[in-house]
Formats: structure tokens, sequence, C-alpha cells
């Protein structure tokens, strides 16, 4: 996960089973130290997800956006 191509660090969070479908979840240590001044889009790759014996990779953006912009 990155902004402006800097990476972020993460906690990735532990693995519970039997609480809905398999789900990856992490959170970014990430400090604005202040309120954002705009939007702020987050790239995300993940990578090494095996799905029928085969590894692939996925990519994504996500944007928080500013409710006051």
């Amino acid at each position: 996960m990155s902004v402006n191509g800097v990476p972020l660090f993460l906690t990735v969070n532990a693995v519970v089973n039997g609480y809905g479908d398999n789900t990856l979840v992490w959170e970014p240590v990430y400090s604005f130290g202040s309120a954002p001044a705009g939007d702020v889009h987050f790239a995300v790759n993940v990578n090494n997800v095996v799905i029928n014996s085969t590894p692939q990779s996925f990519s994504y953006d996500v944007t928080m956006f500013d409710l006051n912009e």
C-alpha cells in the first residue's frame, strides 16, 4: 500500500476462522498530522494470493475523499 508512490507501513490483523468469507485485513500506519487538504489516493497491491494452486496478484486504488471539498 502506498500514497504518492511512498510505501506505508502496515499492521496485518490476525486471521479469525469461522467469521464470513476468507478475508485479508490490514491497517495502514499513516498520519496526516491534521485533516488532509483534499482527497488522498492509496495504491494497493496484494501479491501471492493462491487461488486453485496458482499464485495471483491484485492491484487497485482507493480514494479517501474530503467531505468538505
